[in-house]
């Protein structure tokens, strides 16, 4: 029989371990609390635009959604762009284009990010004009490839050209492409004359139209084109005499005006390209002596 005294005892201790027991296992069943919601993926629309001149503005919009993939109204975002030279943004996602080329705008909440790609075109940009008339006068519709020529697209976005942070040109290529097998030039297509308004392309380091079809005479217009580097005509049908006016290129490094009929003589103003290093006059019917500066160093 149990002791009257220690029974009191006994039976608390019993109760105890079962209270604990039932409270242990009852919080066992009980679900933690789901995390908080947090940004996860940002939906910028549109996600492409493209303004037409300087100064126009669009409204950005950013969608942000949590984890369990609900809108989370009233989510800050930050808005950022790319390149502030093409296009700005403040804080409302209200974009304003500044120059000519293509900026990423981006919206941040949290870790998560979305963008939208816009595309900014300048039509007072006096390069666009020249394109153009290169491209009238050269048969651009029979080009090999005129990939958004002539249209509101940026400059940079034309086939062969490069521009500068302004939308300025500074490279144009539309050169024939090399055969190695057949040793010979598959022509991109341009024919006619070569146009003088090239020569107002201020910016221009680099002009390569050689390997097509070109004819008439060289523009003594392209001696304006102060920063030009190089300067590929060869393997054309270009006639005429060598202008005199190519020996202001002071930043000329080469110069391939071969396989071309040029004819006369080689003016003595071409010694005066200090920067030259590379010289190709071949297959030409140019007449008397090579400029003495130029011909103790370079082959022609």
């Amino acid at each position: 029989m149990m002791d009257p005294v220690t029974w009191p005892r006994n039976v608390s201790f019993a109760m105890a371990a079962l209270l604990l027991a039932y409270w242990t296992g009852g919080c066992g069943d009980t679900e933690p609390p789901p995390p908080a919601p947090r940004p996860t993926t940002v939906t910028v629309s549109p996600a492409s635009v493209r303004l037409a001149a300087l100064e126009t503005t669009v409204q950005l919009a950013a969608e942000v959604r949590d984890q369990y993939g609900q809108v989370m109204t009233g989510a800050v975002v930050t808005w950022t762009s790319g390149d502030a030279t093409v296009a700005s943004v403040d804080g409302s996602g209200l974009v304003t284009a500044v120059g000519e080329g293509v900026a990423t705008i981006a919206a941040t909440a949290g870790d998560a990010r979305g963008t939208s790609a816009i595309a900014v075109s300048d039509p007072d940009n006096p390069d666009r004009a020249v394109l153009v008339a290169l491209y009238e006068a050269t048969d651009g519709p029979n080009w090999v490839d005129s990939r958004n020529w002539l249209t509101d697209a940026p400059l940079r976005d034309w086939y062969g050209v490069e521009t500068d942070g302004s939308g300025r040109v500074v490279q144009l290529d539309l050169g024939g492409r090399w055969d190695g097998e057949a040793q010979t030039y598959v022509p991109h297509g341009l024919s006619g004359p070569i146009p003088p308004e090239l020569g107002s392309l201020a910016n221009l380091t680099r002009l390569h139209l050689a390997g097509n079809e070109l004819t008439g005479p060289i523009p003594p217009e392209l001696g304006n084109l102060g920063n030009l580097a190089g300067l590929s005509l060869n393997a054309n049908s270009l006639t005429g005499s060598i202008p005199p006016e190519l020996g202001n290129l002071g930043n000329l490094t080469w110069l391939h005006l071969g396989g071309n009929t040029l004819s006369g003589p080689i003016p003595p103003e071409l010694g005066a390209l200090g920067s030259l290093t590379g010289l190709n006059l071949s297959a030409n019917s140019l007449t008397g002596p090579i400029p003495p500066e130029r011909g103790t160093r370079l082959p022609v």
